[in-house]
């Protein structure tokens, strides 16, 4: 019986001590369930995206604990999300094996970046062993090697219609603002120049002017005006003009170029020299005017009434280079400027007396080229002689039969006609 109530002790004893731990872990249990959904609500909370700050927080529990949530960037989120869907090559973001923004890797080399090839390049343009954006370069204000002049002709003209104006370097039509380059100075220059290569049956090209063409190019940069002109100057003087000079007035200027140059015994005198010179100018490709002049002296005895036969004068041209007309004695193979205002005029060469008297040298903008005075001298003349082109008269032309005349004893019949004085020895209607 003792040892029966001594069991029975030990029983109650551990059955109370049971029930005692049993409620204990029943509280512990309902604590953490408690504290793991306050966690969660946390966690939802904390997961939103501050619109202030455009920050995303990231929440994290571990056994059962909120932990200090981490602050991600919405930078960071954006190329964690890039980085979950397949790179390409033109999605504007840098991602894969991308070294910049869809280049680099496999979507070809940066623009920057050496290379050898164009296919290299992620904007298929190699140049100078570096791959670059050819549009950038046509506005950075340096001459490149696919321009034909800064920013402007070659690729930039036809793929960005960046053309060059008047004067800029151009190697065709299509460089150009005015859509015309010259052929031969390889600049751009306005439309109506154009007309200025053409020629007429006088100075039309054949196979002595094509010949005399040829030689000269070989023998000059025929991008250089002042030496190729000289140069014309030269082959006519050397391989053409006939220096007897026995031909009458009635047979100089009755010739063709053509003739002229294949028969040298045909070329005597500025008229016939200034006709060679304009054709084979033309074919090489520098717009050349045929400019007849007479001296002062001789437009003086005009005015007055007064014939002059032969009267004086003298064949120049004006060519066009470097944006502009210029003024050049093609017999003498000189470049001359025009004289503008008032001069006093003195000569006295032609015996018509020694009055001096004042003359206006003025431009005539409805006249193509320079006007003005002329002044110049022959070689072996030291008296400075002063011509112009005939008051009111455009003496301008392709060549002297586009004056309406044959040859220049006719030349001489129509001017005297245009001052209203008939062409014969010593008239003089006062």
């Amino acid at each position: 019986m003792k040892n029966l109530l001594g069991f029975e002790k030990w029983f109650l004893l551990l059955s109370i001590l049971f029930v005692v731990f049993t409620f204990i872990y029943i509280s512990e249990f309902d604590t953490f369930n408690n504290d793991l959904d306050k966690n969660l609500v946390g966690a939802a909370r904390y997961a939103k995206v501050d619109r202030r700050t455009d920050q995303r927080t990231e929440p994290k529990i571990t056994n059962g604990i909120l932990q200090k949530p981490k602050i991600i960037s919405s930078i960071d989120h954006k190329t964690q999300l890039n980085n979950e869907i397949k790179p390409t090559c033109s999605d504007n973001i840098k991602n894969g094996g991308e070294t910049d923004i869809d280049c680099g890797g496999d979507c070809g080399i940066c623009a920057g970046d050496y290379c050898g090839t164009s296919t290299e390049c992620k904007s298929n343009s190699c140049y100078n062993n570096l791959c670059v954006i050819i549009k950038d370069l046509c506005k950075n204000g340096q001459k490149e090697d696919f321009e034909t002049d800064i920013d402007c002709g070659g690729i930039c003209a036809k793929k960005y219609e960046q053309l060059c104006t008047n004067n800029n370097q151009c190697k065709q039509d299509g460089d150009c603002s005015s859509q015309f380059c010259l052929p031969a100075e390889k600049k751009c220059a306005p439309p109506e120049i154009q007309s200025w290569l053409d020629y007429d049956y006088q100075t039309s090209p054949g196979p002595a002017v094509n010949k005399a063409v040829n030689e000269i190019k070989n023998e000059v940069q025929i991008t250089n005006p002042q030496a190729t002109l000289k140069k014309i100057t030269k082959f006519i003087q050397n391989n053409v003009l006939d220096s007897q000079q026995l031909l009458s007035s009635a047979d100089k200027g009755s010739k063709t170029a053509e003739d002229m140059i294949s028969n040298s015994e045909l070329l005597q005198g500025c008229t016939d020299f200034g006709v060679a010179f304009v054709a084979i100018a033309r074919e090489i490709g520098y717009p050349t005017i045929y400019v007849d002049t007479i001296e002062l002296d001789l437009h003086k005895r005009l005015k007055n009434g007064c014939s002059s036969v032969p009267p004086n004068g003298h064949v120049f041209v004006n060519v066009y280079f470097n944006g502009d007309w210029r003024i050049y004695n093609p017999t003498q193979g000189k470049f001359i400027n025009p004289v503008y205002g008032v001069i006093t005029y003195c000569s006295d060469h032609n015996g018509y007396g020694d009055t001096c008297y004042i003359y206006n040298c003025e431009e005539d903008s409805g006249v193509i080229g320079p006007e003005g005075c002329y002044f110049y001298n022959l070689d072996a003349d030291l008296e400075v002689k002063t011509v112009v082109i005939t008051e009111g008269k455009v003496r301008k032309g392709v060549s002297l039969w586009d004056f309406g005349v044959d040859n220049r004893d006719h030349a001489n019949i129509k001017l005297h006609e245009e001052y209203g004085v008939p062409y014969q020895y010593n008239y003089c209607s006062s």
